[in-house]
């Protein structure tokens, strides 16, 4: 399986490197943090097909309440005014809190 994963992370890196023209950052295997980063990138690259179109791939109320989703980690554009990079999430993770805690007063 970790051959796999060496594999397949090696075919990724070969992509972005041709699209982004960039070197990609990546954890090494050692880092104390490397599952939780690993992880949080999954369900962003997830959550982020859900909010360019196919809207049935994750559900917001799934990702509520992780600490990456929060608003004030949410990317943003390095513009002076730091407006977000995907306003769509954050519209699907407030309407998600907001049937959450329409459903908890009920």
């Amino acid at each position: 399986m970790l051959g796999e994963a060496f594999d397949i992370r090696g075919q990724l890196k070969s992509q972005f490197l041709s699209i982004l023209r960039k070197e990609v950052k990546y954890p090494p295997f050692h880092d104390e943090n490397y599952d939780a980063k690993i992880r949080r990138a999954l369900a962003m690259g997830f959550y982020h097909q859900a909010v360019d179109g196919n809207r049935d791939a994750v559900d917001a109320s799934w990702l509520m309440d992780l600490d990456y989703f929060q608003d004030h980690e949410l990317n943003r554009k390095g513009n002076p005014e730091r407006t977000l990079r995907q306003p769509g999430a954050r519209v699907s993770l407030d309407k998600a809190r907001a049937n959450r805690a329409a459903a908890q007063s009920a």
